[in-house]
Formats: C-alpha cells, sequence, structure tokens
C-alpha cells in the first residue's frame, strides 16, 4: 500500500513491470519513461495491473509497444497527463479473463484525464461487462477511441 514509483526509466524485455500483490492500494507511477520491446515479435504489455484499487498513473511517457497499460478484473486507476505515442492500444482493460489465482472476474475502472494519445490504433480497448472506461475531459486522441 501507498508505493511511489516516481522517475523510472525502463525498457520491456516481454512486460516491463507487474504490479501488485492481492490487496495493493494508492500506488502510483509517476514521471517515468517507458519503452517496448525494440523487437515487435516480442511486444506484448508494458505495464500490467493484476491486483490492486486506487493506481495513479500521472506524467509518464509510453514509446511503442502492443499494449502499453493492461488492467486486469478488480483493479482501477486514473490515467492522468500521460502521453502514449505509437502503442497499438495505449489501455486494455478486461473484467473477464481472471488466469492466476487468486484472481476473479469483477469489474475494472480506468479513469483518463489529460493524456495524450499519438499512433495508436485505438485509445482504450476493453472486454467484459463490467469493463468501464471514463473519460474525465482534457484528453487528446490522435486514433479512435474505442469506448
Amino acid at each position: 500500500s501507498s508505493v511511489t514509483l516516481d522517475g523510472g526509466v525502463g525498457h520491456a524485455c516481454e512486460g516491463l513491470l507487474t504490479a501488485s500483490s492481492p490487496g495493493g492500494t494508492n500506488i502510483t507511477i509517476a514521471n517515468s519513461t517507458f519503452f517496448a520491446n525494440p523487437s515487435a515479435s516480442y511486444r506484448d504489455k508494458t505495464l500490467q495491473f493484476n491486483f490492486g484499487k486506487g493506481y495513479v498513473l500521472r506524467n509518464n511517457t509510453f514509446v511503442d509497444g502492443e499494449r502499453c497499460t493492461r488492467w486486469k478484473p478488480n483493479t482501477s486507476a486514473l490515467l492522468e497527463d500521460n502521453t502514449f505515442w505509437d502503442c497499438k492500444y495505449p489501455v486494455r482493460i478486461s473484467s473477464d479473463d481472471a488466469d492466476i489465482a487468486p484472481m476473479k472476474n469483477g469489474p475494472v475502472t480506468v479513469r483518463l484525464k489529460g493524456n495524450t494519445f499519438n499512433g495508436c490504433s485505438t485509445a482504450a480497448q476493453k472486454s467484459g461487462a463490467d469493463a468501464k472506461i471514463v473519460d474525465e475531459g482534457g484528453n487528446r486522441y490522435g486514433c479512435t477511441k474505442g469506448f
């Protein structure tokens, strides 16, 4: 709980970071730059969030990638003032694909505020009846919104 990663720079192999254990809350990732694997055939997610609520991703830059942020069931987050460059799907959320124990299918909500999406296929992709993306304004879409 209450963890902040500030000023990180990372380059993904397949996935760069999988965040949180069951019960994790109030985790912030800020002022960081994340790059995808330079080999397109090995790209998957850059940051994946398997468990936890109340994530904040603020003022980060994501460069290239397949799914730059990946949100699993029963997670929630605010993405604010981030820039996504050439991410196929900057935000991918699902409420119906629990795949590791003790994960269970359930609601996932990601709020978007003041982000810039450049060169993407779809800014946000979702699956499952309980997957919710909320546009809180100020977002700039250089691709289709997807929700």
